[in-house]
C-alpha cells in the first residue's frame, strides 16, 4: 500500500495520499499497542516458568530414576525451548529494522510516529526473549550439572531414602 502512494505512474491528490498515509499508521499503532500488551504478559509468565521450574528442581533426589528421568526429560526440552527461541529473537529483530525503516522513511508524522511506538514495543519484546533465553540457558546448565554430579553413581538403582516430592513435603 505504501508503495502505491509512491507510484509516480499514478496520481493522487495529496488528500488521498494523507488518507492512506493515515490507514498506514492507525494500523501501525495498532500493531503497537497490540504488542505493548503482550509484552508485559510474555514478561510476568517468563519469570513464572522460571521460578516453577527453579522450584521443581529444587524437589529432585538424582538418586531416584523417576526424578533422572524428569531432569532428561527437562533438559531436552529446554534445548527445544531454546531452538525456538532463536528464530523468534531472529523474527522479532526483523520485524524491529522494518518498523525502523518506516521510521526512517519519516513519509508522514502520523506513521513516523506510530512507527516509532512499534519500534519501541518491539525492542521490549527482543529484551523479553533474550533475557527468557539467557534464564532458560542457565536453567538447563542447571539441569546438566545435576544429572552429571548427582546422577554419575549407578543409575538403575534406586535410593532408600525416599523423595520429599512423593511424600508430599515441601521444600
Amino acid at each position: 500500500m505504501i508503495n502505491d502512494i509512491d507510484d509516480p505512474n499514478k496520481k493522487y491528490r495529496a488528500t488521498t495520499k494523507l488518507k492512506k498515509a493515515n490507514v498506514i499508521g492507525g494500523n501501525l499503532k495498532n500493531n503497537a499497542l497490540f504488542l505493548e500488551k503482550r509484552v508485559k504478559l510474555f514478561d510476568d509468565l517468563a519469570k513464572e516458568i522460571v521460578r516453577d521450574y527453579s522450584l521443581l528442581m529444587q524437589t529432585w533426589d538424582m538418586g531416584n530414576s523417576q526424578d533422572r528421568l524428569s531432569a532428561l526429560n527437562m533438559k531436552q526440552g529446554f534445548t527445544y525451548i531454546d531452538e525456538a527461541l532463536n528464530q523468534t529473537i531472529a523474527a522479532v529483530d526483523s520485524y524491529k529494522q522494518g518498523a525502523t525503516l518506516y521510521k526512517q522513511a519519516n513519509l508522514t508524522k502520523t506513521i513516523r510516529v506510530a512507527s516509532s511506538r512499534l519500534v519501541s514495543a518491539s525492542g521490549d519484546l527482543y529484551q523479553n526473549l533474550i533475557q527468557f533465553q539467557s534464564n532458560c540457558r542457565s536453567l538447563l546448565a542447571k539441569v546438566d550439572d545435576m544429572v552429571a554430579i548427582r546422577g554419575s553413581s549407578n543409575p538403575d538403582k534406586e535410593d532408600s531414602k525416599p523423595n520429599k516430592l512423593h511424600q508430599g513435603v515441601p521444600e
